[in-house]
């Protein structure tokens, strides 16, 4: 016997906040629920937390720090570039999760009504609960070695920034991949791909004319660029016109994911 599925109107954005509020308990249920999903196989547990950037500044710093020798703008490289991955890496385990976010809870969602958004901020807050570790871990290192300055309070913008731009992508992302089945397919190459689309382990000033108009593109090249400045002191010439780019584009991602999900979130138990 199908369940019977209830049909939801439409929601403005405050309506959905209410919902969410109101389902507090859920959302800390699922949490706990993919966290132990993630974990309590894994031998080494939390510890990858660490060892996943760990081993990407490794091997970045040793391609383009020992061989490639690119510049730093005068930062040790292992710095420099982990200034990269601690963004890139959220972003990219969003990602990656997300697309199968709705298709995996299939089975909860054609079973009863929840607000559906509570999936998109668990799978987030579990992929902020690798970066809290990092941040824990890799900050007091980075504070020992180069000091404290001013220009750190910075990442209190930042941070800011790059878990809207996260959160956007989750909720784009696990909507369309509702409507496009492909994209499941597809993220995987997109995520192997963005390590060396995304200054992660490079400069911006590296390139000119259109390669670097492409680069700025990059909504996580402005967040990256910020991290750099904000925790390094190392200010690209085009620091303002990345964060500002970073900002518009994110907030596109964001409409459009909130636009995306209001179409999926009426019909999902149906195409599930």
């Amino acid at each position: 016997m199908k369940p019977v599925i209830s049909i939801q109107p439409e929601k403005s954005l405050t309506k959905l906040l209410l919902e969410l509020l109101d389902s507090k308990e859920l959302l800390k249920c699922l949490v706990w629920r993919d966290i132990l999903v993630r974990y309590k196989q894994a031998s080494l547990g939390i510890l990858w937390a660490l060892l996943r950037p760990g081993l990407n500044v490794l091997l970045l710093t040793y391609l383009f720090g020992v061989v490639a020798k690119l510049p730093s703008g005068g930062a040790p490289y292992s710095l420099f570039v982990l200034c990269g991955i601690i963004p890139w890496q959220l972003s990219i385990s969003v990602l990656q999760t997300s697309s199968t976010t709705f298709i995996q809870n299939h089975d909860i969602l054609t079973k009863i009504y929840f607000p559906r958004v509570s999936l998109v901020i668990s799978n987030l807050l579990v992929n902020c609960m690798d970066l809290a570790v990092s941040l824990l871990f890799f900050l007091p290192l980075l504070f020992y070695q180069i000091g404290f300055r001013p220009e750190n309070l910075l990442l209190l913008f930042f941070l800011p920034l790059l878990l809207t731009f996260a959160f956007s992508v989750a909720l784009l992302v696990s909507s369309l991949s509702i409507i496009v089945r492909d994209i499941v397919i597809a993220v995987p190459y997109l995520t192997q791909l963005s390590l060396f689309l995304t200054p992660v382990g490079y400069s911006t000033t590296l390139f000119e004319g259109g390669g670097k108009t492409l680069l700025l593109l990059n909504p996580l090249t402005g967040i990256i660029e910020g991290f750099r400045y904000s925790l390094l002191g190392i200010a690209s010439p085009d620091l303002l016109l990345s964060v500002f780019l970073s900002m518009g584009i994110t907030l596109g991602f964001f409409l459009l994911g909130f636009f995306f999900f209001k179409q999926t979130d009426r019909v999902l138990s149906d195409v599930i």
